[in-house]
């Protein structure tokens, strides 16, 4: 939380520099303005290339505080500026140099109507990360034969949560309409605090679908450990957004923030309850 106020004051700063410089006129002498005074200077530069832009961002932020991480660059669909996803923090638009940037959504006016950038470019990143998502790295919650799948949802999830414990609760019911529930780990605390001991104890279990139930129902289980996927997929839910638990993703890539009931999230799936 510290890391994200410090950066959007600093952008603050930074915006408000911004702004002061290009309405500042400049006036000769007896305050007669230039012949400048008035003209639009452009801001468009020429594409850089993605991994130069990345290598600036760090290099900036590594100056401001060494734990900024930069942990993708991509455009924005704003010239001269591009995305900048900082871990355990949020997305910012950069110019190439990283002399300038802002945090927040970006919009685009399209034939009278707003466009979100931001989320657009988002939901396209998703949508591209999920269709390569491996099921046997979750805890997932199949439709029960002789149902077949209709759907699935994916859900970052922390067995600590007590919204992701509620939803929990929807899981028989989701499972009765023939949707699949796909459990990925976002141990909020972080790597290595006692949320994630928990829930590397259920990707590690025998039987993980069990485990998670009593975990999310407050029940103690054993501590165990082995090679897991649980570190990773903490570190790609913050790179796509996550910033909360349960975070329900979409295979389109919307993403779905909070707990839903069954009939709701249903519906938001084409399938009536």
């Amino acid at each position: 939380m510290k890391l994200i106020v410090k950066l959007v004051l600093l952008s603050f700063v930074v915006f408000q520099a911004a702004c002061s410089a290009e309405t500042v006129t400049t006036k000769g002498g007896g305050g007669t303005p230039s012949s400048n005074s008035g003209s639009k200077v452009s801001s468009v530069a020429a594409p850089v290339d993605l991994a130069t832009v990345k290598a600036n961002a760090q290099a900036v932020f590594t100056n401001i505080n060494p734990q900024y991480k930069i942990l993708s660059t991509t455009e924005s669909g704003i010239a001269g500026f591009y995305r900048v996803q900082v871990e355990k923090g949020p997305t910012i638009y950069m110019n190439a140099d990283a002399s300038y940037f802002f945090t927040g959504d970006a919009f685009m006016v399209e034939s009278g109507n707003l466009v979100n950038l931001s989320e657009k470019a988002m939901n396209a990143e998703r949508f591209t990360v999920m269709s390569s998502l491996k099921e046997s790295e979750m805890v997932v919650f199949d439709v029960k034969p002789p149902m077949t799948r209709k759907a699935q949802v994916t859900i970052f999830t922390d067995v600590d949560c007590y919204y992701c414990q509620k939803m929990h609760l929807e899981v028989p019911a989701l499972n009765e309409m023939g949707i699949a529930v796909r459990y990925m780990a976002f141990p909020r605390a972080g790597v290595g605090s006692a949320s994630y001991n928990k829930i590397v104890s259920a990707w590690c279990a025998d039987d993980p679908q069990t485990t998670m139930t009593m975990l999310k129902s407050k029940q103690t289980v054993a501590n165990k450990t082995c090679k897991n996927p649980v570190a990773d997929q903490y570190k790609l839910g913050q790179q796509l957004g996550v910033t909360g638990t349960p975070a329900i993703l979409l295979d389109d890539g919307s993403l779905i923030p909070g707990y839903r009931p069954a009939n709701k999230l249903a519906a938001s799936l084409g399938i009536q309850p």
